[in-house]
């Protein structure tokens, strides 16, 4: 770049370190080191060197800017203030006219509206704000006069000037007026298209673009300029950001490289017309604008959250984090750069650090909408469900109508077993919006699928079904509603229409592997096990490692006798996880019925070590012991049932046997007792009978075991006791 030389002659090839401010001076603006020793010796504070110059100008211009949009949002306030104070006027007037007309019973019903401008302070407040305006006119006037009596002293100081300098200089100046000339030029333009903007978008549109045009030729025919570079850079810079507001984004893009295309490292322009190019979905355009404003300005932060932004749409997310952060250490207190930062880590499933910008980003901005609602969804992945409860709570404070909101609390409430609750929240989310479901099928069979469940696990059946039913008519071919509603059939009892439920939807869906399981499920119940293998074995081959068809199948096989390929269900469950406890509780029934008592044993020791206080698997191993005759270690497995559970019958019961076989009689006719008085069952009966035979009491055994035949026990059996009492 060619050097700026004195142009004075005593001392011209001197370079030039910068320009004189000073409203009196009479020398040339520009000055190097001798000049400022010896013309401007007096006012020295006023000569400027370039970069305290360039400091002095953009402070002017950020407080010139300030100005501008306070006025904006001046005009906007006062436009809207007008308004209201029509208003006023009209019923003021309207009130006066009636009390001139001696209406009174109609002022009586206005005097509300006095009462509420004398007691709010308006008129106070008015005044106040009068008087500050008032303030602010008389400034600005005082600004207008100052500002044209520097102008005059400056055009007497430029006239007197060219009467002294060489002719070297009068070019100069004619260069410096063409300059300004054509600064004016640009901001009229501008000008021009802001009064548009503000009169009609859609013509502003039209006419930018004729007026962008004429501009850009302007600035190729006038490539010289130096001192009013940076306004006029400025001005381009502004009329490119008007254009990219009404989405004339290309013809944006021409006015930063416009800029551009003079100053390449113009920073600004780089970062804005990243900025054109990402709202274009150019990402990687945009990214390498971003990447040349970073390199000429490393401390920009709008280049580095901008980058992030394209990284992330580009699915780029590891390295959008990575900018985001380096925009953090510029600005942490950056609200946008924390949210974004924490959408991403949602989206790669790290919903702890997503929890943790969100917060940062909520210290901020406490109320921010969004983010609150992006929280709770992390909040729900991580099973947080009180947590995302009370989050939801503050999004619906900011709006009470918000259905998603009540959706998602009605979810965490289902999970956390409040079902009343999580229904309230159903039914007030369907309130607001009925007729939702037209047109959001989806969501509106999961609003009405939920509060089913929530009904459902009530126990609330018939009810239930009730809203599977409306899921239905909404989408008849939901598998989600009819499955749900073949399971709340299938607790009511009504199995036919539970399977028709599940045949419905395997006719839709061959491979729908819960209808498959769930009717397995009923057939099992229902004694049919052969043909619930079959339906587990069709889930099964949808889902081959799925535990819970594995397991049922194991217990149908078992029920058919066919242990051995029950222990072979069982063993692919333990395959898969060694640590289920149905599995190996399971496979231990299948050894006991065996004869494999041992194994049976260490299944049972296993799964205990998992669950300690599994009552159903400590009476199972009492079971084994007591056929191993190992009756003291089977009433110390109903123990710790008991201590568990002091009401399982199943226990008491059990351990009365075993004290039976102990001759302990006397105390296991207290444990048959508590049995009977809990259920009396006929097997029941029968034991207690055989420990009063035992210790010689044959009145009352003959009496209990007549009482047991009659309640269903085995006739042979009773019949074949009955001959001792001949």
């Amino acid at each position: 770049m060619q050097e700026f030389k004195c142009q004075f002659k005593a001392h011209q090839d001197e370079p030039i370190k910068g320009f004189c401010i000073n409203m009196n001076c009479l020398q040339n603006t520009s000055f190097c080191l001798k000049c400022l020793q010896k013309k401007h010796i007096n006012h020295q504070d006023d000569c400027l060197a370039f970069n305290p110059l360039s400091n002095l100008i953009n402070e002017y211009i950020k407080t010139h800017n300030k100005l501008i949009n306070q006025q904006i949002e001046l005009e906007l306030l006062m436009k809207q203030y007008q308004k209201k104070m029509e208003q006023y006027i009209k019923i003021l007037e309207q009130m006066d006219q009636k009390i001139n007309n001696q209406s009174y019973q109609s002022v009586q019903e206005q005097i509300s509206f006095i009462k509420y401008l004398k007691w709010s302070k308006t008129q106070n407040k008015q005044r106040s704000l009068i008087q500050e305006l008032n303030n602010s006119i008389q400034t600005l006037k005082e600004l207008t006069k100052e500002e044209s009596y520097l102008q005059q002293k400056q055009n007497n100081t430029a006239k007197y000037k060219q009467q002294i300098v060489s002719q070297s200089e009068k070019k100069q100046i004619e260069y410096n007026q063409k300059d300004q000339k054509f600064l004016q030029k640009v901001q009229k333009k501008r000008q021009e298209i802001s009064g548009k903007q503000l009169l009609n978008i859609q013509k502003q549109s039209e006419a930018s673009n004729l007026q962008i045009d004429s501009l850009k030729k302007d600035i190729r025919s006038d490539k010289q300029f130096h001192y009013q570079q940076e306004k006029i850079f400025y001005n381009i810079l502004t009329i490119g950001n008007s254009l990219q507001n009404l989405n004339l984004f290309q013809e944006a893009i021409d006015c930063y490289d416009q800029v551009l295309f003079i100053n390449p490292n113009d920073y600004n322009a780089l970062n804005l017309k990243g900025n054109t190019l990402h709202n274009l979905n150019r990402y990687q355009e945009a990214i390498e604008c971003y990447d040349k404003s970073i390199k000429v300005n490393p401390d920009l932060f709008d280049a580095f959250y901008n980058k992030g932004l394209s990284l992330q749409n580009q699915n780029r997310y590891q390295e959008a984090i990575e900018y985001y952060d380096k925009a953090l250490l510029i600005n942490c207190n950056d609200f946008d750069a924390f949210k974004n930062k924490g959408l991403i880590l949602h989206t790669l499933n790290c919903y702890k650090e997503a929890i943790q910008c969100y917060n940062q980003a909520l210290f901020i901005q406490p109320n921010d909408y969004d983010t609150l609602k992006h929280k709770s969804l992390s909040l729900y992945d991580l099973n947080q469900y009180q947590e995302v409860i009370e989050n939801q709570d503050k999004v619906l404070n900011i709006d009470p109508n918000d259905y998603d909101a009540l959706y998602l609390k009605g979810l965490c409430l289902n999970n956390l077993n409040r079902y009343q609750e999580a229904i309230d929240c159903y039914d007030k989310a369907l309130q607001f919006n009925p007729n939702d479901f037209n047109l959001l099928i989806n969501k509106g069979i999961n609003y009405i699928y939920n509060v089913g469940n929530s009904l459902h696990y009530l126990g609330l059946y018939q009810e239930a079904i009730g809203y599977y039913d409306k899921a239905s008519q909404i989408s008849p071919n939901d598998c989600k509603a009819l499955n749900q509603k073949g399971i709340s059939l299938h607790y009511l009892n009504h199995y036919q229409e539970a399977i028709d439920c599940y045949d419905k939807i395997i006719k839709i869906n061959p491979t729908d592997y819960d209808a498959l399981k769930n009717k397995g499920n009923l057939l099992h119940d229902l004694g049919y096990h052969q043909e619930a293998i079959s339906c587990y074995d069709q889930a099964l081959q949808i889902s081959p490692q799925d535990c819970e068809a594995l397991n049922f199948k194991g217990l149908s096989l078992d029920y058919l006798n066919h242990n051995q390929e029950a222990i072979d269900c069982y063993d692919r469950i333990l395959n898969t996880n060694p640590n289920d406890c149905n599995a190996l509780k399971n496979k231990g029934n299948s050894l006991q019925e065996l004869g494999c008592i041992q194994e049976a044993i260490d299944c049972y020791d296993k799964a205990l070590q998992i669950n300690p206080n599994d009552c159903d698997t400590l009476n199972l191993k009492g079971l084994s012991l007591y056929d191993y005759k190992r009756f003291q270690e089977a009433i110390d497995c109903y123990d710790r049932t008991l201590m568990i559970n002091s009401k399982d019958l199943e226990a008491v019961n059990l351990k009365g046997q075993s004290l039976h076989y102990l001759n302990i009689c006397e105390q296991a006719i207290k444990f048959y007792d508590f049995t009977l008085r809990n259920n009396p069952n006929p097997n029941y009966m029968k034991y207690k009978a055989d420990a009063l035979l035992k210790i010689g009491k044959k009145e009352e055994s003959k009496e209990l075991y007549i009482k047991a035949l009659n309640a269903g026990y085995d006739k042979d059996v009773i019949e074949n006791i009955m001959k001792i009492f001949k």
